[in-house]
């Protein structure tokens, strides 16, 4: 050992803690550097392997089985394995991999495997928090036992009638966080939680014509769903809910604002509102009267428009935001901003009604005046 390589004098726990922050090829290239080095990578806590489409795939299975042979980490961080698709792995030995890894006490599992298909039963770990599948086929068939998972992404994912998505959640008692990106619903697709409190529908959820999707998720505190998706559900009371983003995307339904105002009458401790509107169809206006505000303790309210996509004569979105305004007396500031980066603009307002002065400039940007005239709430 040099007389100035302070770095291999550091104890091995410590050495093999900085190499989980490399990829296991890189982790295990320090072999080479001197004698001192030469078993530190097979303590390493975590396992990051990413097949190179110009490479072998005989090469990068057998270096997955020798890492797999030679860790002898008694548990692990991390196991992260992508770039194979179902064409170049067989299904078993894909899940003898699994297998291994979850007998370790591993912490998270991110998996990026298109077309495959695991055994029934293959995820069950008590300690397991973190998982994360991509482009699998109904991952959870059979029984699924994660009593301690707090985080489950799905990508590109299939559920079946046999298999719904309430089943699963119902094996995860932890939940706190879902999130599913353009996977494929089943029938009566039911979202219910107890424990959930992160919620992300990213991308279009694909479903059968039948169906009758529910959202029931009492502790949710952040709902984020991004496409034309929310009226696909029927709601349940959300009474945690303090955060959520909406888009209304380009094939929208022509009565989005109804539809967005059925589910925000579900979260009426909402603080914070995002809105990404990018819509061509015209919506005709809500003008329902409401008797009380429903949003007292809504404070911020964020408006994303994206003219390139819009028809900018259509006033009808404008009339929706101005009723969510109007049912929330306690109003801190509203940002309207434009995709074009033209009348970007950050109005605040305390308390409201406003300053007559502060109206006028927000009737200006928000609405056409000669075409609509905002009730406000008595004071």
């Amino acid at each position: 050992m040099a007389e100035g390589d302070r770095i291999s004098r550091l104890p091995d726990v410590l050495l093999s803690f900085i190499l989980s922050f490399l990829s296991t090829k890189e982790a295990v290239a320090t072999s080479t550097l001197s004698k001192r080095w030469e078993s530190i990578w097979t303590k390493v806590p975590a396992l990051n392997f990413s097949f190179n489409p110009s490479g072998s795939v005989h090469d990068f299975k057998a270096f997955v089985d020798r890492v797999l042979q030679c860790n002898d980490s008694p548990s692990l961080r991390l196991f992260q394995l992508s770039g194979l698709s179902k064409t170049q792995i067989r299904d078993y030995h894909y899940h003898s991999w699994i297998k291994n890894i979850l007998r370790r006490d591993v912490d998270e599992i991110d998996l990026v495997h298109v077309g495959g298909i695991l055994p029934a039963g293959t995820f069950s770990s008590k300690k397991l928090t973190v998982l994360k599948l991509f482009g699998l086929i109904t991952p959870f068939q059979g029984s699924v036992h994660l009593p301690s998972l707090l985080i489950l992404h799905l990508k590109f994912i299939a559920f079946t009638d046999n298999l719904p998505l309430k089943n699963i959640l119902m094996s995860l008692p932890q939940l706190e966080e879902l999130v599913l990106f353009e996977c494929l619903g089943s029938r009566n697709m039911c979202i219910c939680s107890s424990s959930l409190k992160r919620l992300e529908i990213v991308e279009e959820m694909v479903f059968p014509e039948s169906k009758q999707n529910t959202i029931d998720c009492p502790r949710l505190e952040y709902l984020r769903i991004n496409g034309s998706q929310f009226s696909e559900y029927v709601y349940g009371n959300m009474p945690s809910l303090t955060e959520a983003r909406l888009h209304v995307g380009l094939g929208f339904t022509e009565r989005y604002d109804v539809e967005l105002i059925s589910l925000l009458k579900h979260a009426s401790n909402l603080k914070t509102l995002k809105l990404d509107i990018a819509t061509k169809k015209p919506a005709p206006g809500y003008t329902e009267p409401d008797q009380r505000p429903l949003f007292l303790n809504l404070t911020h309210v964020i408006v994303d428009y994206d003219f390139s996509s819009t028809n900018c004569s259509n006033f009808s979105w404008r009339y929706l935001v101005l009723w969510i305004l109007q049912c929330a007396p306690n109003i801190v500031s509203f940002d309207f901003s434009s995709k074009e980066g033209k009348y970007v603009k950050n109005i605040r307002l305390e308390g409201f009604p406003p300053r007559f002065g502060e109206l006028l400039e927000f009737r200006q940007h928000l609405v056409n005046p000669e075409e609509y005239q905002p009730q406000l709430p008595a004071p």
